[in-house]
C-alpha cells in the first residue's frame, strides 16, 4: 500500500508541553559521559512560589496567557517512566526521563541556544554527545529568566541505550514488537523523520535505516502527545528517539490504520 512522506517541522519538537489533538481518535568499560556526580535538581517549592514561569517586562498584556502554567503541573506531574532512555553512559542514576528538570553534565557537549519557533513561553536548548559508539541528543524547553529546563526531547543510536521496557539500539525487531503489543505504528523509510530535530543545520544525525515503528500511546482522554519511535536497519532498531510534540506526530498524510495494521501483523507473524 503507497503511502505519502510525512513533513515534519521543528516547531512540533519543541512546543508546548500541553499536546493539542488533531482529530486522531486513537565487559570492557563503557566510556562514561558524567565528568562528576550528578548536581541536585531544581526544587519546586510546596507553596507555588517559584512554581510559574517568570514573564518579559516587555511582554505584551495579550500574550501574558503564555506564561499562566504551573511548571508543576505541565512538566512535574507528567514524568513517566515510561518515555525515559537509560544507559550506562548517562550521568547521575544513568536515566533521562522526559520533563523532568535538567541540569547540563554531558562531558564535552555541544550545546545550541535558540529561540522558540512559535508561541512559545521558553527558548530551545540542545546538547549534543558523541562518544566512539554514537551519538546522545538532549533537547530541553529552556526557561531563561528562571534559569530552569526540562528535558523535551531525547536522540541516540548509542548500542545499549534502552527504554524502560529493554528495548535497546540493537535490539530485534522481534524484541520491539513483543515489547509493545499495542498503539504501536509502522513507518516505511519514506515515511519517518529520524534526526532532523537537530538546531545544527549542519549536523547529520540520520541513522541507515529501513524502516521504523512509533509508539503513541495517545488517547482523547489523557491528551499526551508524547512518543518514541524506534528506527530499525535489517530488523535491528538502530535508533531511538523520545519526543514531546506539540500535536500528534504521524496523522497528515499518513494512513494510521494500515500502519497499526502492519505492525499488529508482523507482530502475529512472530508466532507463525
Amino acid at each position: 500500500m503507497k503511502r505519502s512522506a510525512v513533513p515534519i517541522a521543528l516547531s512540533l519538537l519543541f512546543s508546548l508541553a500541553a499536546c493539542t489533538s488533531p482529530g486522531v481518535e486513537e565487559p570492557t568499560p563503557t566510556p562514561s559521559l558524567l565528568p562528576s556526580p550528578s548536581a541536585s535538581a531544581p526544587l519546586i517549592l510546596d507553596d507555588g512560589k517559584g512554581d510559574r514561569p517568570t514573564m518579559p517586562e516587555d511582554l505584551s498584556q495579550d500574550m501574558a496567557y503564555l506564561y499562566d502554567f504551573f511548571f508543576s503541573e505541565r512538566y512535574d506531574r507528567q514524568v513517566s517512566d515510561e518515555f525515559s532512555l537509560t544507559g550506562r553512559e548517562l550521568p547521575g542514576r544513568g536515566m533521562f526521563l522526559l520533563y523532568e528538570p535538567y541540569v547540563n553534565q554531558l562531558e564535552g557537549a555541544v550545546e545550541t541556544t535558540a529561540d522558540g519557533d512559535g508561541m512559545t513561553p521558553y527558548r530551545l536548548r540542545q546538547y549534543r554527545a558523541t562518544l566512539e559508539s554514537g551519538t546522545l541528543l538532549v533537547g530541553t524547553h529552556y526557561y531563561e529568566p528562571d534559569q530552569l529546563e526540562y528535558l523535551s526531547y531525547l536522540w541516540t543510536d548509542i548500542p545499549g541505550m534502552k527504554t524502560v521496557r529493554e528495548v535497546a539500539v540493537g535490539s530485534s525487531e522481534a524484541d520491539l514488537l513483543r515489547a509493545y503489543p499495542e498503539q504501536l505504528y509502522y513507518l516505511t523509510a519514506q515515511e519517518a523523520s529520524p534526526g532532523i530535530w537537530s538546531l545544527e543545520p549542519e549536523s547529520d544525525l540520520s541513522p541507515s535505516f529501513d524502516c521504523a515503528y512509533t509508539w503513541q500511546p495517545y488517547t482523547q482522554e489523557n491528551n499526551d502527545c508524547r512518543d518514541i519511535t524506534f528506527y530499525l536497519k535489517d530488523g535491528t532498531v538502530t535508533a531511538i528517539e523520545i519526543s514531546s510534540p506539540y500535536e500528534l506526530r504521524y496523522v497528515y498524510g499518513y494512513d494510521r490504520d494500515a500502519g497499526l495494521e502492519t505492525a499488529n501483523a508482523n507482530r502475529a507473524a512472530l508466532d507463525g
